[in-house]
């Protein structure tokens, strides 16, 4: 006979169980009854078993995502301010309507057939892993603007948020601090549409896409005849951002006459055009940012000491993506949305593998480069489902070669170099192809090749045998012939 088994600590002894499957449903019962002594209670959806306040109720719910209710139950339990770990079965996807809500629900997975080994892990990391709505799987933080908002499911960036929020309705400076597609921008934007200046311009100038003797003219203006070239009087960014707000991105790169003018504007909102000696009084809304420690810089003697310590009274860091692992999936998830939108593709389900992918990256470049990415994805869908296969060969490499449960393995780095060009050219056709509707006239048009040619680079790539499809929406998709 078998002895049910005694987890160590706050042994779990009651369990939901969710699923429609029947067999498999007094399958599991049966086990988790005998090994490890735990009473179950069998439903086809948690909103059916009455449960009321479910955490205090059971200790651990085991749900199958083959339930047509998946998204109403997860609803229901990312509102309870507790709720016990949910341990997934059944299914190698999500539907992109609620992937990122089972990214704040669910605690583990679970593979079919179920073994003793994974239930006794799962219940043991699961037990004592009641989350509140303060706990990293909460209720996000979530600011809205007018055009833009930000969300985050990451409790440390709360306060910070919240003297944003609280600072937005006053005319004040502020320093934005991040590495670069962080965010600052949205952050900028945001604060703009909260703020009294609302109604009037929001106007961002990148210092580092400016040559440098041409900052000051393009922050301030110049008259005619300032410099060589200077043909005609020309309007500063100040004067265009009046009643406004300006979002002077890229601070670090001024150089420092032109930090000293930027001290200037901010204690007392004055400036003069270059090449004139009419002082303006300029009335704006001033943010700036920078992708560097501006105290390294001072340190460094590249930065104002007085700029600096004028600016960081109210300064604010935005951490970087891969230190906002949780909400790297309902981003990505928004963008698919988005973009599935935009481009007349159906995206009905994204599959698990795909999002283990996403969090595994370290993504240097950011929301930016997450964004990106999820284009690609979408352009790149053969089906309704987006797998690993839809990801860029970089993502699939910065996880290593590794062959998941859903049977993709992502590819070593290459060898060589003309093996990276390869694929990076194959990428590009791919994209050229998704963009033109697959009509390789216009393709080969796009890309500046002539037809011929670009049927030589699809025949070396393998990509000549595909059918052609619509979506239904009269969206031309293309599917490998099997």
């Amino acid at each position: 006979m078998i002895q049910p088994q005694v987890l160590s600590g706050s042994r779990v002894k009651n369990v939901l169980l969710v699923s429609s499957d029947a067999p498999l449903a007094n399958e599991m019962h049966v086990r988790l009854d005998r090994e490890f002594a735990a009473r179950v209670v069998c439903r086809e959806t948690i909103l059916a078993s009455g449960a009321g306040d479910i955490g205090s109720n059971v200790d651990a719910i085991f749900y199958d995502l083959r339930s047509d209710a998946v998204e109403a139950d997860f609803r229901f339990l990312h509102a309870q301010p507790k709720r016990p770990p949910v341990f997934a079965f059944g299914d190698q996807a999500y539907g992109l309507s609620w992937a990122a809500l089972s990214e704040q629900v669910i605690s583990g997975r679970l593979r079919l057939p179920l073994e003793a080994d994974q239930v006794r892990e799962a219940l043991s990391a699961g037990r004592n892993s009641q989350c509140g709505p303060t706990g990293p799987w909460g209720m996000p933080k979530v600011i809205k603007g007018t055009t833009v908002s930000f969300t985050t499911y990451m409790p440390e960036m709360f306060p910070m948020l919240d003297r944003v929020q609280s600072l937005a309705g006053h005319d004040v400076t502020m320093l934005l601090v991040g590495e670069t597609g962080s965010g600052k921008t949205t952050l900028a934007r945001l604060v703009h549409e909260l703020s009294p200046r609302r109604w009037g311009p929001f106007v961002t100038v990148a210092c580092g896409a400016l040559p440098p003797d041409l900052i000051e003219s393009e922050l301030f203006g110049h008259v005619r005849g300032a410099f060589t070239g200077a043909d005609h009087t020309k309007i500063g960014r100040f004067e265009t951002a009046e009643r406004g707000t300006f979002l002077l991105d890229e601070i670090d790169l001024l150089g420092p006459k032109e930090q000293s003018k930027l001290l200037r504007v901010i204690e007392t909102g004055e400036y003069e055009a270059v090449g004139s000696s009419e002082t303006k009084h300029t009335d704006v809304r001033l943010i700036v940012c920078a992708n560097v420690d501006l105290n390294q810089m001072m340190a460094r003697q590249r930065f104002r000491a007085d700029l600096y310590y004028r600016l960081n009274v109210l300064e604010f860091i935005v951490p970087p993506l891969r230190k906002r692992v949780h909400d790297i999936v309902p981003l990505a998830v928004e963008f698919i949305e988005e973009f599935s939108a935009n481009h007349g593709i159906k995206i009905a389900r994204i599959h698990t593998d795909f999002l283990e992918a996403l969090r595994r990256y370290q993504w240097p470049g950011n929301i930016r480069e997450l964004k990106n990415h999820m284009r690609r994805a979408v352009l790149f869908a053969t089906g309704d489902q987006l797998t690993p296969h839809d990801l860029s060969a970089v993502i699939l490499q910065d996880n290593g070669s590794v062959t998941s449960a859903g049977g993709w393995k992502a590819e070593g780095r290459p060898g060589n170099l003309a093996n990276q060009v390869a694929r990076t050219e194959r990428d590009l056709l791919a994209e050229a192809l998704a963009a033109h509707g697959y009509k390789r006239s216009a393709t080969a048009r796009a890309l500046g090749i002539s037809r011929v040619g670009l049927y030589k680079k699809l025949k070396k790539y393998g990509m000549v045998d595909y059918k052609r499809e619509t979506n239904g929406q009269g969206v031309v998709r293309q599917q490998s012939e099997s």
